[in-house]
């Protein structure tokens, strides 16, 4: 599997466990009589949207959802320890070129024995 398909699975796990977590806190406000009122799940969906289309451009594997990715993966290394290991595991998907080429041409052009 190809990391740009890894990345959009990943990111749209995080969308439907954000709006699974929000809807439940829908129902679950209305099954306990409580009013929820509409910040808190508007605050779960605003996490969901952003993760859909990031999934979505790194589906087509698109250069802005790569860079989207990785801008939201370093500041996610400092939530330990799970987002330390989710956003570890975005950053390797992340960190070279989807299209196939290289992402340092610089590098490509050294020869092997100087790398």
């Amino acid at each position: 599997m190809r990391n740009h398909t890894r990345a959009a699975r990943a990111h749209f796990i995080f969308a439907g466990c954000y709006a699974l977590s929000g809807g439940a806190l829908l129902v679950a406000g209305a099954l306990l009589g409580v009013e929820t009122g509409w910040h808190l799940p508007a605050c779960v969906g605003a996490l969901a949207a952003p993760h859909a289309v990031m999934g979505w451009g790194a589906a087509k594997a698109k250069n802005w959802a790569r860079v989207l990715t990785l801008v939201l993966a370093f500041p996610a290394l400092l939530a330990v320890p799970l987002g330390t290991l989710v956003a570890i595991q975005l950053i390797s998907y992340c960190w070279l070129a989807w299209d196939g080429r290289d992402a340092l041409p610089a590098a490509a052009r050294m020869p092997a024995t100087a790398r």
